[in-house]
Formats: structure tokens, C-alpha cells, sequence
């Protein structure tokens, strides 16, 4: 299991707005991205150590992995990836890899989660795993969006009550407002609620169209590299705020409004994960929470436990 997986407790969460069973991370039993008891480590790095499932990225050739356009089935979503010119104009910016331009793992597992809100919503029953108790949210972004997959996702999903900003580094804009424009099918009277704007990860506060703070911000895959982390580390922390307090205990959000953001993050676990590590010990030392989703939370078919972990980060 994900938790079990990655060694982290499998203990209930006490008042937080999750379900039960997301368990909190804890620094002391990091273990991202090892493997699971009894596992052969060097046979894990290999690839043989576990099995990827079959919608994985990693199995796809050249021109299905990196220039086919991708559909995401369960939600209708259809995203083009790595076009000439946009790839040109990545390749001269600060992402030589062009990572932005194409689907990764992470996405895919994040978008997956998200379409069980899209039942959930739906539903008068209770909530399952997968919905937040903070769900729908009013101002959505998604930072590092490339393709713009997750939050086109969240949109469809119908989680979102006002509007989805897809954000990344200018030369990949473009790209994201061509695939809003290609999914009007499926968004239809809410493709005027999704935009797209650059966004260069830093101390910068990013505002919603309607000039207020966001109260969601989704990522996927967006710490791959150890020189990632303290951008990234940056941008979280003026997005969610830093706590401090009144004369009364009452917590206050600096620049932002009294609710503080949640942040809900799909991040891949083979590239990197002492980066990953980091950056949790990081938004720890400024107070926030992080919690695990439980693999009961995931989708059941776009699921990678040994990969992809999603993490909801948060200030209690």
C-alpha cells in the first residue's frame, strides 16, 4: 500500500478537514521514493523491483510518449503535447529539458484523483477518500502546469466554483491556451473560467482574475530536481502565507485573506526523491502540514504507489 509503501504511519489524522485515514507525514520515517520491506533496492532502480502500471508513461514509445496527443478517458480530456514551436521556445527558457511539453506519471495519477470528485459531487451519499472536506473550491492555480492536465481535469471535475489558472514559464503559455481552447467540448459554459498566464516560481503572491488569493493550488510532478526545490519551496509560501498572530491567538495570513490555501501536490518519486524530502522538511519548519493520501483516496485503474505520491499541504 502507499503508506505502508513509502513508511509512513498509518495512523488517523486528529481535526484536520481530510478524511480520517490521510496519515501525516513524518520526518523521522521519510523513506520517499525507497522500497518497500522485503524489496530488492538495486533491483528497484532497475525497474524490476516493481511493476509500473500499464497506462504508465515510461512504457510508451518516442511518438506516443512525447508527440501524440494525450486523452485522459475517464474525463473526456484531450491535451497536445510538445509542438515545434512552443518546444523551441521552452528549450531557450529555464527548462532545457522541456519537461513542460509532455505527460508525466504524476498527472495522470492527479487527474485520476480528481475525477472521483466529479461521482462525489454528484453524489447525496457521504463523501469517499477522495473528496476534501474544503471541496469545491472558489480560485484555483496550478503552478508548473505544462500541458495543463490537472487543472483542466479539476475543471471538468467540477470541483471548481469560479476559475482555474494554469500557470508555467512563458514560453509554455501558448501551449496551455491551446489546449483550454481544444477541450471547449467537454468544458463547454466553463471554458471561459480556465486561463492561462506566466508565472515564474518565486516570492511573487499569484492572484485569482477576481484579484483575491487562491484557495487551491495543485502541482504534478513539479520537483524533479534538487535546484527546483527552493523556488518551489518560495512560491508555496507566499501562495499559502506565513502564520503568525493577533494579541487574541487569532492566526492571521499574511497578505492573504484569514483562510489559508490548501495545496494539494501529485509528486513522482523515481527522479528525485531526496528533493522531495526537502522540500516536506522545508514546509514543515514554516508550520505547514502535510498529509499522505491513503491508496483507498487514488483512482483504482491511475494509481503508481511506488511513484507517485499526492500529498495535501496545509496550515493547521
Amino acid at each position: 500500500s502507499l503508506v505502508s509503501g513509502v513508511g509512513f504511519p498509518n495512523t488517523p489524522c486528529q481535526g484536520l478537514p481530510m478524511p480520517t485515514m490521510w496519515a501525516a507525514w513524518d520526518p523521522a520515517h521519510p523513506r520517499l521514493g525507497q522500497c518497500p520491506p522485503g524489496e530488492d533496492a538495486d533491483a528497484a532502480d532497475a525497474g524490476d523491483g516493481y511493476e509500473l502500471p500499464y497506462w504508465s508513461r515510461t512504457w510508451q514509445g518516442y511518438e506516443e510518449r512525447f508527440r501524440a496527443d494525450y486523452v485522459f478517458e475517464p474525463l473526456g480530456i484531450s491535451v497536445t503535447q510538445a509542438p515545434k514551436a512552443e518546444s523551441k521556445g521552452a528549450a531557450a527558457s529555464t527548462d532545457p529539458g522541456v519537461t513542460g511539453t509532455t505527460v508525466w506519471d504524476a498527472a495522470v495519477v492527479l487527474a485520476g484523483y480528481m475525477a472521483q470528485w466529479r461521482e462525489d459531487l454528484s453524489s447525496t451519499q457521504t463523501r469517499s477518500m477522495a473528496m476534501p472536506a474544503w471541496l469545491p473550491a472558489e480560485r484555483v492555480i496550478e503552478i508548473g502546469a505544462g500541458t495543463g492536465l490537472a487543472g483542466l481535469s479539476a475543471m471538468a471535475a467540477g470541483a471548481v466554483l469560479g476559475s482555474v489558472v494554469l500557470t508555467d514559464l512563458p514560453a509554455l503559455v501558448p501551449l496551455l491556451e491551446k489546449n483550454i481552447k481544444a477541450n471547449r467540448g467537454v468544458l463547454k459554459a466553463n471554458l471561459h473560467r480556465v486561463t492561462a498566464k506566466p508565472f515564474v516560481w518565486g516570492p511573487a503572491v499569484p492572484l485569482a482574475p477576481d484579484g483575491r488569493p487562491f484557495d487551491l493550488i495543485i502541482g504534478a510532478d513539479i520537483c524533479y530536481r534538487e535546484s527546483m526545490v527552493d523556488p518551489l519551496l518560495s512560491t508555496l509560501l507566499a501562495t499559502m502565507g506565513s502564520a503568525r498572530h493577533t494579541a487574541d491567538d487569532d492566526p492571521i495570513i499574511d497578505g492573504l485573506e484569514s483562510r489559508s490555501p490548501h495545496a494539494l501536490l501529485a509528486l513522482g518519486l523515481e527522479h528525485c526523491p531526496s528533493a522531495v524530502e526537502r522540500l516536506f522538511r522545508a514546509l514543515k519548519a514554516d508550520g505547514l502540514s502535510i498529509d499522505m493520501a491513503p491508496p483507498e483516496a487514488f483512482h483504482p485503474e491511475y494509481t503508481s504507489p511506488h511513484t507517485v505520491c499526492i500529498v495535501h499541504v496545509y496550515r493547521a
